[in-house]
């Protein structure tokens, strides 16, 4: 028969064996082969998996067209070879396999057997899964043994490199230590030596011109190239800096270079190590690269891309590590830094509160000594107004007082110095306080007061605080309704509640109301005054008592507050009803602060509060009355017949009052005790000026100003904002916001009347200009949409060479995968020219932009989010492909450059990656990319894996959680959370979707 019809089919390999001369090998001609011989060379050619057939003593080879690619260059002399002979290299390894089962006609079976093989030029370390099958001859021996193989190089070493990377994100930080960061990353690579040979890593110092040895694996300090420290200013190649760092660290670019002259190089397959990759890497602290990666490269494997990837990720790590290590070390010391601040700031406050004290005393003593004398002969006026001095000096000191305690218990000098003390008729004082604040307002007052009977061992003064300070709350966010307090015993405990029916609190607020400085935002309140001192003050006077409070509340419904303390009785059981205790001036102190709050009918009366927007009496306050009518843009007016109107917004009563006795004599004047009638009055009635505080209920200052900017017919209208907020900033803030002027509180009579007086000058000077100032605008506005088209025609060329690259990407990535042949290098060809030319065009643009916008200092960088992702998916890719995943990669042909930190970017994805390959046993696993038109993008890994069960879908980015059945694919639980993480850090998010049919992640990043 002949070698036509017993070799047929089989592709390339079925014709060259149709071609070969079989008699010149010990099979002879191929028609004197046995049955045996032709039915195995049949198979064998025909079948597209790779196989080899060895028949006979002689081991003479057959093989098809899938085996020929595990030959390399031993192809086409291989053909009709001997077996031994052909792979003679690892024929100690194999060669007793096949002894085995030629002698007892048993098939072996190997999985990832790794093997030095010489195909390539080069003693290249490979792996393979294989069986050698016996074939029975005619005469029932085994004439034959055939040979089932495929290469998992690609997937062990894609493997291996997964798990080296996946070791280095789980080992200890180090902490605030750089260099210990360092050691952490070289003991890991110490343990998986294979792709890492040797490993030497030097840190970069602030300033410092040189270099520091920071890590080592595999290599012994005192060998050749191996430097304590490298001149990071120098050029490499002599003895000092044999790696060529110095070179690395000015270009931050990577490099190969070989292994100096008597380095000690660790073997590899019987091989020693002969290259070695230098990769610098940078931290946002640094302008230039913070260390360098030294890696030796395996004699056994090719530096190839993914090689070349796998150093580049190690160094991104190292990147990350360091980089945490230096934000730990400037947190803490940081954090060292405000330690040190707040015990100067308590001091400070300690001090000065006491200073405070006694100018006051000098003002409450004498005004209310003068106050007392009935024979002074005060005129009404007068005492009018001492009046309002000494309830605002009273409140001063009220406020002093609280910060004085304040600084004590942060200074640990505070102290509860028990008494026996009748507890209820102490409280019931406190409560009865309240009482008139609480009728003017209409409020229903509740006060239930029960024992005990005897006498309670507590400090009087530090629970007049609490109650005064519950109660006073109480009172300021209730406009309506009731107010109770109650007070009784409970299983051993003096309990105090005190109940509102007011605004309530809303649920996110609730755990900061005890915080220091917290003040929840209600725009109902009476007032917006206050320190955000008296509920954290309360909480911690009641914890000098061995108690505790807690808070209910429902916004609109109300808040109940709830103090407890041991009931501890006085010392000496003869006590039956303890101390009686009068409450101090300071709860006067609170009762004419809530007053103050309140705006009474007389007010409205006089004009002094906002009644249907009431313009101010003459007789009340010896200016012009009348009312006050809107005067249209433009319209001429007679500054004494018709003079300005100014509208005042404040909610404290007593400062509008003092207002309007300064304004009146110039101007009509109309009143709002909070934001939203100041808007209200002001569109009804046109004001000239509008003077408003900047802390008030309903809307804040900033906040009324805001509407009325944004409001055609208030637009133009001149602001002055009054303020207790000191300092450059709060000025700034205040005319930034778009305020005409900033007065900070104290201010002078004469003061406020000049910046009135000069404000509504320049709004009338504003207004004859504002039609020029248009013109200006609209020209401006034609500039600068002539200058947009021509940055959009620019745009328009810088495509050009984007989508030529992106181009010949996709066809690259259309073609079948394996050995690169000739076309696809020709592709790579073109792409790199293609990117060449894009980040010339990129970097002249970038030069551009930031030499507009006068930020050109080569800090900044840009790049094609497409390369990390490809980088990455091309590591992994071969991961899928064992497991069976059809895996695609979707990247849009239009991209516009993207601002980020691809070490990161490249980390996020591979976690994802890694974590979809985990989870997701059959179907596909998509990696897409969106740009939208603001310049943000959406990476998105989708597998069609089972989805994660509702109550764990925020849990996946926990710090060491892993989910129901992932002990069985390993992992240390931090991949989601430091992926989440590192996104938040670029300004963007990572969520998740997710369902039965699969999961969705979804990492977010900010455009320009």
């Amino acid at each position: 028969m002949s070698p036509r019809v017993v070799l047929a089919g089989g592709g390339e390999m079925g014709e060259l064996a149709r071609a070969f001369d079989w008699a010149s090998t010990p099979l002879g001609t191929v028609a004197a082969w046995p049955q045996s011989l032709r039915t195995a060379a049949s198979i064998c050619l025909k079948s597209r998996f790779p196989m080899l057939l060895w028949w006979g003593p002689e081991k003479t080879q057959l093989y098809n067209d899938g085996y020929r690619v595990i030959l390399g260059d031993k192809h086409p002399r291989s053909i009709g070879q001997a077996g031994d002979e052909c792979w003679a290299e690892i024929w100690d390894v194999v060669g007793p396999l096949y002894e085995k089962v030629v002698e007892t006609g048993t098939s072996t079976w190997s999985e990832d057997l790794l093997l030095h093989i010489e195909r390539s030029g080069y003693l290249e370390e490979t792996y393979f899964t294989f069986s050698y099958s016996p074939i029975l001859d005619e005469a029932g021996g085994v004439g034959g043994v055939l040979v089932t193989v495929v290469e998992t190089t690609d997937r062990v070493l894609s493997e291996r490199r997964m798990r080296t990377l996946r070791d280095i994100a789980a080992a200890p930080s180090g902490g605030t230590d750089r260099r210990l960061a360092c050691r952490v990353v070289a003991e890991t690579l110490a343990a998986e030596y294979h792709d890492v040979p040797f490993s030497l890593i030097y840190l970069t110092q602030d300033g410092a011109s040189t270099a520091m040895l920071a890590g080592a694996s595999g290599v012994s300090r005192g060998d050749a190239g191996v430097q304590a420290s490298v001149a990071a200013d120098g050029a490499g190649g002599d003895a000092s800096d044999p790696w060529g760092i110095g070179d690395a660290l000015r270009s931050g670019e990577s490099a190969v270079v070989p292994v100096p002259s008597g380095f000690s190089a660790p073997l590899r397959g019987g091989v020693a190590v002969e290259q070695a990759v230098v990769v610098p890497f940078a931290t946002p602290s640094h302008d230039l690269a913070a260390g360098v990666l030294v890696a030796g490269v395996n004699p056994g494997r090719e530096l190839d891309d993914d090689y070349h990837t796998f150093f580049r990720l190690i160094a991104d790590q190292l990147a990350t590590r360091v980089a945490a290590a230096e934000a730990y070390a400037a947190e803490r010391e940081r954090a060292e830094k405000l330690a040190a601040l707040d015990r100067t700031k308590t001091t400070f406050f300690s001090n000065v509160s006491h200073e405070f004290r006694t100018p006051l005393t000098l003002l409450l003593g004498p005004l209310g000594e003068l106050l007392e004398d009935h024979t002074s002969g005060l005129a009404e006026g007068d005492r009018e107004r001492l009046t309002m001095a000494l309830r605002n000096a009273t409140r001063m000191l009220k406020l002093v007082n609280t910060l004085l305690d304040f600084t004590r218990l942060e200074g640990g000098r505070l102290r509860a110095v028990r008494r026996p003390v009748d507890l209820a008729q102490l409280t019931r004082s406190l409560a009865a306080v309240f009482q008139s604040a609480m009728e003017s307002a209409g409020l229903e007052y509740r006060v239930g007061i029960d024992g005990p009977p005897d006498a309670v061992a507590v400090d009087p003064d530090l629970w007049e605080k609490i109650v005064l300070n519950l109660i006073s709350n109480a009172f300021k966010y209730t406009p309506s309704g009731g107010v109770t307090v109650r007070q009784g015993v409970e299983e051993g405990r003096i309990v105090l509640e005190v109940e509102d029916t007011g605004v309530g609190v809303r649920a996110e607020d609730i755990p900061h109301l005890f915080e220091r400085f917290f003040r929840a935002r209600a725009p109902d309140a009476r007032s917006q005054e206050g320190t955000g001192i008296g509920l954290a003050l309360a909480k911690e006077l009641a914890e000098l008592h061995g108690g505790r409070i807690s808070v209910e509340s429902e916004p609109g419904r109300g808040t109940t507050f709830r103090v407890e303390i041991p009931r501890e009785a006085a010392a000496g059981e003869d006590w039956e009803g303890g101390d009686a205790v009068a409450p101090s001036d300071m709860a006067a102190a609170f009762a004419s602060e809530a007053t103050s709050w309140l705006h009474s009918e007389a007010d409205r009366v006089a004009g002094l509060a906002p009644g249907a927007g009431s313009a101010l009496p003459a007789d009340a306050l010896g200016g012009p009355r009348g009312e006050a009518e809107p005067i249209a843009e433009g319209e001429a007016r007679d500054p004494v017949a018709d003079p300005p109107f100014v509208l005042v917004a404040d909610d404290n009563a007593d400062m509008r009052r003092y207002l309007g006795k300064l304004l009146a004599a110039d101007y009509r004047v109309a009143f709002a005790i909070d934001g939203r009638e100041a808007l209200r009055l002001a569109r009804e009635r046109r004001p000239d000026l509008l003077l408003s505080d900047a802390m008030m209920p309903g809307l804040d200052g900033l906040e009324l100003l805001d509407a009325v900017r944004g409001d055609d017919e208030l637009a133009y209208m001149p602001v002055i904002l009054l303020s207790a907020r000191a300092g450059e900033e709060a000025t700034i803030e205040g005319i930034e916001a778009g305020a005409d002027d900033y007065v900070i509180k104290p201010f002078t009579a004469r003061q406020l009347r000049a910046r009135v007086h000069t404000t509504l000058a320049l709004a009338r000077a504003r207004d004859e200009a504002r039609r020029a100032e248009r013109d200006a605008r609209e020209r401006a506005e034609e500039a600068v949409e002539a200058r947009a088209r021509f940055m959009a025609n620019t745009s328009h060329e810088l495509r050009t060479p984007l989508n030529a690259v992106m181009a010949y990407l996709e066809l690259l990535l259309s073609e079948t995968s394996g050995e690169v042949n000739e076309v696809q290098r020709s592709h790579l060809e073109r792409i790199r020219a293609g990117a060449t030319h894009l980040k010339q065009i990129i970097e002249e643009i970038l030069t551009f932009a930031r030499l507009e916008a006068g930020t050109e200092n080569g800090a900044l960088r840009e790049l094609d989010l497409a390369d990390p992702m490809r980088e990455v998916a091309d590591l992994i890719r071969p991961q899928f492909e064992a497991k069976g995943l059809q895996f695609t990669l979707e990247i849009p042909e239009r991209r516009e450059p993207f601002r980020t930190d691809a070490a990161k970017v490249r980390q996020i994805l591979l976690n994802l990656l890694s974590n979809a390959h985990k989870y997701t046993e059959k179907g596909a696993v998509t990696m897409r990319m969106a740009q939208h038109r603001d310049g943000s993008v959406e990476v998105d890994v989708i597998d069609t894996g089972p989805g994660i069960p509702e109550p764990d879908r925020e849990r996946v980015f926990e710090a060491f959680w892993r989910g129901p059945g992932s002990d069985a694919g390993g992992g240390t639980g931090l991949g989601l959370s430091v992926s989440r993480s590192l996104a938040r850090l670029l300004g963007g998010d990572l969520t998740l979707t997710t369902s039965t049919a699969g999961s969705t992640f979804t990492l977010a990043l900010p455009g320009p």
